[in-house]
């Protein structure tokens, strides 16, 4: 009680929602990936299973858990994203989601679809190139992974947590933002913001982010021009009726 005392006083800093990474920050982001990779080739490998992960994570609309293993647990491959839960056909790119948020009793996996964009935020070519940079995996490999560490030197290990977020956030400052304001679920959040913004339906953006409640639509950041166009309205409406009414 003395704890939540204190935290309603001053407030709570580590509990804040962290901000949405945008479809506007990733292409930012894409010259600062290229270059990294070109320049520090040490560094291809991670930084190519962190930018392939925020791509499918963003476009995926997937939560962080489903991009890298445990925080402190070893991969189970019976839970996580393996590299064969993920089929590229041309353009198109189908992962299955066997264990997740809402998948927690052996349900029927969630069958997730994307799709090229052949540009530089392209998630199928970061997704396909990664799986190049790290050949010779079982499908029972997880998805994601990055060079090992050690006096042995692990050949790939499974993507952690606390990688993908220390690159996101690297490459978050590497833009000029706050790296204190985003971390894994900020690819969740961006994702939906980007298909509100596009105009896609409420129902779609619950399928197709594998949730079953409305809670996705507090993902969604309004711009400062969505968040003023319901005052504009308002405003319209009462210069019109001064002018009706012939007030100053």
């Amino acid at each position: 009680m003395t704890i939540q005392g204190v935290r309603r006083l001053f407030g709570d800093p580590t509990n804040g929602r962290k901000r949405a990474i945008t479809i506007d920050m990733l292409a930012r982001m894409a010259p600062v990936v290229r270059a990294t990779r070109k320049g520090q080739p040490k560094l291809a490998t991670k930084l190519g299973a962190v930018w392939a992960a925020m791509l499918t994570g963003f476009f995926g609309m997937l939560r962080k858990d489903n991009l890298t293993k445990g925080k402190q647990d070893p991969f189970n491959p019976s839970r996580g994203l393996r590299r064969g839960d993920v089929s590229i056909d041309g353009d198109q790119m189908w992962l299955r989601l066997r264990v997740a948020k809402t998948i927690q009793y052996q349900e029927e996996p969630h069958v997730l679809g994307i799709l090229a964009t052949h540009g530089a935020l392209c998630p199928v070519r970061a997704v396909h190139k990664h799986l190049e940079d790290t050949p010779g995996l079982g499908h029972a490999q997880f998805l994601f992974m990055e060079k090992g560490t050690g006096k042995r030197g692990a050949a790939a290990v499974p993507l952690s947590h606390q990688s993908l977020v220390r690159g996101i956030k690297q490459l978050v400052a590497a833009i000029g933002e706050d790296p204190k304001k985003h971390s894994g679920q900020s690819l969740r959040r961006g994702g939906a913001t980007l298909t509100y913004d596009v105009g896609v339906s409420e129902v779609a953006i619950q399928a197709h982010g594998n949730s079953r409640s409305e809670a996705v639509r507090i993902y969604r950041e309004w711009s400062t021009e969505q968040q003023l166009a319901l005052p504009a309205r308002l405003a319209h409406a009462a210069r019109a009726k001064c002018r009706q009414v012939g007030a100053a």
